[in-house]
This record gives structure tokens, sequence and C-alpha cells, in this order.
């Protein structure tokens, strides 16, 4: 396995090559590159590559970049509002799509139907809505008062009692 310098030992090495470090610092590296053959050779490998860089030449750009770009400009201006507008039809159309996916699923997510029939032939989830419904008009006429209404219910308990065997 090849041995590698450190990431702070790099940047102790470049700066020494870049002439930042201090007397002192400068020293002990000099030291390292001279008794340390990892240091030797990543020395050299920082001077070959600042030599690499100072060597090359950007390319200079040609005289009608700058007329180019005008000209692009003046073009896109020119456009027709409708075709700048269709330009960003499309990812709307399919933003909207995907939102109101999410929003179908997610509501049909949250409000879980449950259907289940009972002997008298009412949903389970229409009998527990009708008696919220009508929660109010039972207490409002106070149909415990009532002595039919208790006679009948008696009756219809012990209807269901003897029907369930008890």
């Amino acid at each position: 396995m090849e041995k590698l310098l450190k990431q702070s030992e790099l940047e102790d090495l470049s700066a020494y090559v870049d002439g930042e470090l201090d007397g002192a610092r400068a020293a002990e590296i000099v030291s390292l590159i001279e008794t340390d053959a990892l240091w030797r050779q990543a020395h050299q490998d920082l001077l070959d590559l600042n030599a690499a860089l100072d060597a090359y030449v950007a390319p200079s750009p040609s005289s009608d970049l700058a007329a180019r770009i005008i000209r692009n400009i003046r073009q896109q201006e020119q456009r027709p509002l409708a075709s700048r507008i269709l330009r960003w039809a499309a990812p709307l159309t399919a933003a909207a799509a995907i939102l109101i996916s999410v929003g179908v699923w997610r509501n049909m997510r949250m409000a879980p139907v449950t259907v289940q029939a009972d002997p008298a032939g009412i949903r389970t989830e229409d009998a527990e809505t009708l008696a919220k419904e009508n929660l109010d008009f039972f207490q409002d006429i106070d149909i415990a008062a009532n002595m039919d209404t208790l006679d009948e219910i008696d009756r219809l308990d012990g209807a269901e009692n003897e029907s369930e065997g008890v």
C-alpha cells in the first residue's frame, strides 16, 4: 500500500512552495524534504504542477463573442409571447398533474371507508351518521322522560335478549 501525506501535511507543503510559511515551520518542511523520500516526491510533484499551470496559456475569446451574445439575447426577446409561454407549459402541466395526484392519493389515505351491513339492512356508517345528526334532536326532546319510549326500549331489549338466547 502506497503511503501518502496527510491533508494537513499537504497543506503545509503547498504553503511552503507558495512561500507562505514563517521561518520555523519552513525550516521543518525543508528538513522533511531532505530526509523523507515521501516528502521529497510530494514536493517535486507540487513543483511540476505549478510549472505546468504557469505554462498554460488560456485561449483568447473570438473577436465576435460579444456580438454573438447580443444577437442571441435580441433573438430571444423577439420571440412571440406565445412561444415564450409555451416553453413553460409542459413543466407547469406536469407539476399540476403531480400535485393533483398527490392530493387525491392523500385524500384517499386520510378518509378510509368501512362499510358493514347490519341485520336491519342499514350500513354501519349510515347508522353512525344518523345517530350523530340526530343527537341534538334526542337531547332537545328529552326522550328519557317519555315513559312510552322507555317501555319501547325495554320491549326491544327483551326481544333482542330472547333472540340471542340469554
